[in-house]
């Protein structure tokens, strides 16, 4: 279980999910401003390529969780 600074405690795999989430749409926000595409609307939401982003970097950041969390980071 992992802590998060609300008190509310959260399964590791539901952290590392939330987090690929995050990691997706940041990739989604860099993008946008290289090609100079708003964001204003929802057409851009491709929920199936957003799921796969997430599927493919899950492990690698479980893994890398993993050993923040074992190193103390």
């Amino acid at each position: 279980m992992i802590k998060l600074k609300s008190g509310k405690q959260v399964t590791f795999d539901y952290y590392v999910r939330f987090i690929s989430l995050l990691e997706a749409l940041d990739e989604i926000n860099k993008k946008s401003e290289e090609l100079n595409i708003s964001l204003d609307n929802d057409k851009w939401i491709k929920p199936i390529a957003i799921q796969k982003y997430m599927d493919e970097r899950y492990e690698s950041i479980k893994h890398d969780l993993t050993v923040e969390l074992t190193l103390g980071i």
